[in-house]
């Protein structure tokens, strides 16, 4: 009897472990209605204010729903003006989206900018205003370049650095390249975007702040005239540009955090409720240089100190 009770317990806890394996089963393979709404459109606003004199620039757009494959689309019939102390610049729509100043101006030194936006976003006939500041940095001032094989990175040229750099802590260094004007990295992709604790403060002594392939699209030539662009950035613009490139190239999980929203420093003032808006207004303080490049160069090898356009 014992053995009886003992073959029913056991077929009984099978049965029971079939049945429960069933359902899970069931459970899995149950269809799951899920709501992919979109969230509503958010304006985009990007600009800077820069120290080379021009016709400063600055893009309206709005956000789109991700599952619609479609580019954002421009936000025109804004107003759009950027002040500095008791000056006004007004800029004009010169296409959809795109602004400009009416008038070219410079960025000055530790001049304070502010942007205002004005755009009716929700058609209800009252625009909503929109709001961003930004200080004008300091500049680098460049003595030399020089371009030389990599001590440390085969197949690659390092491009070094002489010059004085801010004393001001909290800014970032961004690095252009042009070979005979054409520009090697004018691309967020392929910017190269330094901050300054990296460097610290005060007088750079071949500091290598660019790497050339020897071949594919980078490949220089003798007597190739190679011009480098430094830009100091405020320190919360350029994290948004790094964290910016980030989002768009990836980024190394083992020596980066978690992943976050790229930030901003445009907000609202006024007008309807909309979602949170993103870009950024920045500024940036350009100095230039430029040198030869030559495959063998004579030794002692005496940096050229060229100033002037990119």
């Amino acid at each position: 009897m014992r053995r009886v009770d003992e073959h029913i317990a056991v077929t009984y806890g099978r049965r029971s472990a079939l049945w429960l394996l069933l359902c899970l089963l069931a459970g899995c393979t149950a269809r799951l209605d899920i709501s992919t709404a979109d969230s509503d459109a958010r304006l985009v606003v990007y600009g800077a204010i820069s120290s080379d004199w021009g016709y400063q620039t600055v893009t309206l757009s709005s956000t789109s729903g991700f599952f619609s494959g479609e580019t954002s689309p421009p936000v025109s019939g804004a107003e759009v003006s950027v002040t500095a102390g008791a000056e006004t610049y007004r800029y004009y729509e010169t296409h959809a989206g795109y602004y400009s100043a009416v008038d070219g101006f410079a960025g000055v030194e530790g001049e304070l900018y502010n942007l205002t936006v004005r755009a009716d976003l929700d058609g209800d006939g009252v625009p909503e205003i929109f709001r961003a500041s930004t200080v004008m940095p300091p500049r680098v001032s460049i003595d030399s370049i020089l371009i030389q094989e990599s001590a440390t990175l085969t197949d690659r040229y390092e491009i070094l650095l002489w010059g004085e750099v801010p004393y001001e802590k909290g800014y970032y260094l961004s690095f252009s390249i042009a070979r005979d004007q054409t520009p090697f990295n004018d691309s967020l992709s392929k910017y190269r975007i330094v901050e300054d604790r990296y460097f610290g403060s005060g007088y750079l002594e071949g500091f290598p702040c660019f790497f050339l392939t020897r071949e594919s699209g980078d490949k220089l030539s003798d007597g190739d005239v190679v011009g480098m662009k430094v830009d100091v950035l405020p320190a919360d613009y350029g994290k948004f540009l790094s964290d910016a490139k980030s989002e768009l190239t990836g980024s190394i999980l083992l020596f980066s955090g978690p992943p976050a929203n790229v930030g901003t420093n445009i907000y609202q003032v006024s007008g309807s409720a909309l979602g949170e808006p993103l870009g950024f207004f920045g500024s940036s303080a350009s100095a230039r240089s430029y040198t030869v490049f030559t495959v063998e160069p004579e030794y002692p090898v005496v940096p050229l100190r060229l100033r002037g356009p990119l």
